[in-house]
């Protein structure tokens, strides 16, 4: 369980140094989709199975997708790295320490020497009920009115969209599908010979 917590430990760090220093956007957002992809291997890991599913849900089936479909339509040239950016890299590395050592220097005094690195997932053998399961049954037992006024503006956002984009141009061909029904076999089939 360790060795796969370090795998996608490294690997979500790798994917995501790639996600800004990789020149090509397309490059760089499947970069991004890789790290979520390690991050919700871990929130899997952890025992947080339904954050898992929405992380993946949510990030990489919309927002990283989403990404990916605006680079490709925009068709981002690849920038190519200039001679003027690495004048800036002694003062990048500057920020880049000072920034670390004023993160760490309040997590050293928060966190003793003796504070215990492994943390231990407490077995409770009373309810062996996933997270799923508890959450699931919380919302639709106590969350039901909320739960159907999200899913009920979500439906008023979409058709606003939908509306918002529909356009009338006179040029396309519509389908008119009383015109169709009205239709009789006599009048649409041609005998050619």
């Amino acid at each position: 369980m360790e060795f796969l917590f370090l795998v996608l430990k490294s690997i979500a760090i790798i994917s995501a140094i790639g996600v800004v220093s990789v020149r090509n956007p397309v490059h760089s957002v499947l970069a991004l989709i890789i790290v979520f992809g390690s991050v919700a291997g871990i929130m899997l890991l952890l025992g947080a199975e339904f954050l898992a599913i929405v992380y993946l849900v949510v990030y990489v089936g919309a927002i990283a997708v989403l990404f990916l479909f605006v680079v490709m339509m925009l068709n981002v040239r690849i920038v190519e790295l200039s001679s003027g950016a690495i004048n800036y890299l002694p003062l990048g590395a500057l920020l880049v320490m000072i920034l670390g050592l004023l993160i760490t220097t309040p997590l050293l005094q928060i966190f003793p020497e003796d504070f215990p690195t492994h943390v231990h997932k407490p077995i409770n053998l009373l309810d062996p009920a996933s997270n799923i399961m508890v959450l699931g049954q919380y919302l639709f037992t106590y969350e039901v009115v909320s739960f159907i006024l999200g899913g009920l503006i979500l439906l008023i956002a979409m058709l606003g969209a939908i509306l918002l984009t529909l356009t009338h141009e006179q040029d396309v061909r519509r389908q008119d599908i009383f015109a169709q029904k009205a239709r009789s076999l006599v009048d649409s089939v041609k005998n050619v010979r």
